[in-house]
């Protein structure tokens, strides 16, 4: 007997704990606040990504463009002289011809060639182009949307809208995955479990944002993730040997900044309770699920670079709203650190002073 998912619309098992498409969890967790958001078009919930594939694009040939005048016209002042006059032999003009016009064919084709490998291996994962955000079609939820509360701390919801759209476009490295996949329970099965190709996705086009370390102790570290779709934070909790790890990488200091990449749901079937929002949330999206992508990539220049784009103003917001917001009595649970688990699984939270925090 199947079933249908009411995130990517494809048929699942109906004893299954996580669709192995899209990978989202289908048991709903009880005793928790149930709304959706209201369901955007699909136009609305892809604009931004076109817009950003769209801008790419059109840079990209301004730079091949401008390479190619360029080029040309210091080959023209090299080679004036021949040009310009009635010495100019086949050689010459056939230089010019090379340097003005097969630099930027060359660098045209290295940028297709780049886009199609990412195509195949998209194709290999069954993944659309794009990948990482919920098609606004592929399900609706009947439950009426109800906002839950709205706790008003600092977050850098101003500061991370002028940075726009910002993909974290980093690669999924397989020897971390099965490092952190090693650690987790035996008997866990695949289907609670977050597939490679959603975590692929997450780390190639998740929505990056800050992410940082609020608290450790000798139990439990504590990671503070910002989401300006909701403009709040949400936890993450790693304990036993998932908290090993995290020191043993050296992550596990307060105000260690890192960089999360989200994917988003329209509906919230997880019942996501601790997806707090703010009072500048978009509404746009009902369930969210991050990645810490520092755990899973070793592309550092790449992280180094957005980091640098958050900047310390932005770092030190996220640290001073999620400390006040896990003291403020409103956080009851955190998320699983492992990156493999995510919103699938709770850790039961008792809120600690700011002073401790």
């Amino acid at each position: 007997m199947t079933t249908t998912c009411q995130a990517c619309g494809k048929p699942v098992e109906a004893n299954a704990n996580r669709c192995r498409s899209c990978g989202r969890s289908l048991v709903a967790k009880s005793g928790t606040a149930s709304y959706a958001a209201p369901s955007p078009t699909a136009a609305t919930a892809t604009t931004t990504k076109t817009d950003s594939e769209f801008s790419d694009y059109l840079i990209h040939g301004i730079i091949a463009l401008g390479t190619g005048v360029v080029c040309f016209a210091l080959a023209a002042l090299v080679f004036r002289r021949a040009l310009f006059s009635e010495q100019a032999n086949g050689l010459t003009l056939l230089l010019v011809f090379v340097v003005g016009f097969c630099v930027p064919a060359v660098y045209a084709f290295n940028r297709s060639y780049r886009q199609s490998q990412q195509a195949k291996e998209r194709k290999r994962h069954g993944l659309s182009r794009s990948a990482g955000f919920t098609d606004a079609t592929a399900g609706t939820s009947t439950r009426p949307y109800v906002s839950p509360t709205i706790v008003n701390v600092p977050t850098p919801h101003y500061e991370r809208q002028r940075l726009e759209y910002l993909p974290a476009q980093c690669p999924l490295d397989d020897g971390l995955l099965h490092a952190w996949r090693d650690l987790l329970d035996p008997a866990l099965t695949d289907e609670d479990i977050i597939p490679r190709n959603y975590l692929f996705t997450s780390l190639e086009a998740g929505d990056a944002q800050p992410a940082v370390i609020v608290h450790s102790d000798d139990d439990c570290v504590i990671a503070a993730l910002y989401s300006d779709e909701f403009d709040n934070y949400v936890f993450l909790g790693f304990t036993g040997r998932e908290r090993e790890k995290l020191i043993a990488e050296g992550l596990a200091a307060v105000e260690t900044r890192m960089v999360c990449a989200w994917k988003y749901g329209i509906t919230n079937d997880l019942e996501q309770s601790d997806l707090i929002r703010g009072k500048n949330s978009s509404d746009k999206f009902a369930s969210g699920e991050p990645t810490i992508v520092d755990l899973l990539t070793k592309d550092t220049k790449r992280l180094d670079y957005v980091k640098r784009l958050f900047g310390d103003k932005m770092y030190k917001t996220v640290l001073d709203g999620s400390r006040q917001l896990l003291a403020s009595g409103k956080v009851t649970k955190l998320r699983s650190g492992s990156p493999l688990i995510g919103s699938s699984q709770y850790l039961d939270y008792k809120p600690i002073a700011a002073s401790v925090v």
